[in-house]
């Protein structure tokens, strides 16, 4: 939200992958699906993300929360790809 508020427009981009898909390159990407864990991320608590069920929940909560921001505040623009 910070970035939303710091700026008085711009266009955010926000990628939606196949959750196995995404899960697998976490997984496999130099350790990012424990370094994830191990971070404390907005919504994503320490310790948690260690499963495709955990981080797909939290991508998925992160992705309706990214969608409401920007739809709280016109000025910016969302595009969504995947």
């Amino acid at each position: 939200e910070d970035i939303v508020l710091g700026v008085k427009k711009a266009t955010f981009l926000l990628p939606f992958r196949n959750m196995e898909n995404w899960y697998k390159s976490v997984r496999e990407w130099h350790a990012m699906k424990m370094r994830l864990a191990r971070s404390n991320i907005t919504g994503l608590p320490r310790g948690k993300g260690k499963t495709l069920k955990e981080l797909s929940d939290w991508f998925c909560w992160h992705v309706e929360r990214v969608r409401d921001i920007v739809k709280r505040n016109p000025r910016h623009v969302l595009v969504e790809y995947d």
